[in-house]
């Protein structure tokens, strides 16, 4: 998990971790679910989402741009995973700031 938190921008799936780390993405899978209590892409998405709260919060950049740099692969990917968790589109969020 400290891969991840450091690699969270890049493309990682779970097979390119699995291999990193030697083990087989079925294997990590199951680690994933066992002791994070969760999957591997919500994990990554929360990941992701955290940091990309921040710079929602903290910055005026465009919310592609937010989404591009905290490894969402468009804005559409964050936009939908931001809603899951905050129950609201980051726009409306950045505009009841």
């Amino acid at each position: 998990t400290g891969y991840l938190k450091e690699h969270y921008t890049e493309d990682v799936s779970l097979e390119k971790l699995a291999g990193i780390f030697g083990y087989s993405p079925a294997y990590l899978s199951r680690m994933f679910q066992k002791y994070a209590k969760t999957n591997y892409k919500n994990y990554l998405d929360d990941i992701r989402l955290e940091h990309a709260y921040k710079d929602l919060v903290n910055s005026d950049m465009p919310i592609g741009m937010i989404a591009s740099q905290n490894g969402f692969p468009n804005s559409k990917a964050f936009t939908k995973v931001f809603q899951k968790k905050y129950n609201k589109l980051p726009s409306e969020f950045r505009k009841e700031l």
